[in-house]
């Protein structure tokens, strides 16, 4: 599993941004970091992965309030599916984790969702 960390950042400051994010110590000044800019639904977004003690981290910054954006969206309706679902559909979702899927192709691939990043967000 992993740690997803989302941000609201206007990418016009975006140097402000990863300056705040280092002289914050959030991320160690010895910790190799890699600095992407994915379009997401054609915006352009930030995204700042690393490790810290084997473990992974994702800063993920979206022009848009957190409560806006997908990750926090697809958060709130696999937390409705899985108290639908209950305990056996939950442990299922674990076991795909545990083999290395990430977390919405698992509810994907349970739920025969075919676009489970789109899908999700129709729960």
């Amino acid at each position: 599993s992993d740690l997803d960390i989302i941000c609201e950042v206007d990418l016009r400051f975006e140097e402000d941004f990863l300056d705040e994010i280092m002289f914050s110590k959030l991320i160690p000044y010895d910790v190799e970091t890699k600095v992407e800019y994915p379009i997401i639904n054609g915006e352009k977004c930030i995204t700042l992965n690393f490790m810290l003690e084997d473990f992974p981290i994702e800063i993920f910054g979206q022009n848009k309030t957190t409560t806006q954006q997908n990750a926090y969206l697809h958060m709130v309706a696999e937390y409705k599916i899985l108290q639908e679902k209950g305990e056996e559909f939950k442990q299922k979702i674990i076991g795909l984790k545990k083999q290395g899927v990430k977390t919405e192709p698992a509810f994907g691939i349970l739920l025969g969702l075919e676009n489970p990043y789109e899908d999700l967000l129709k729960f």
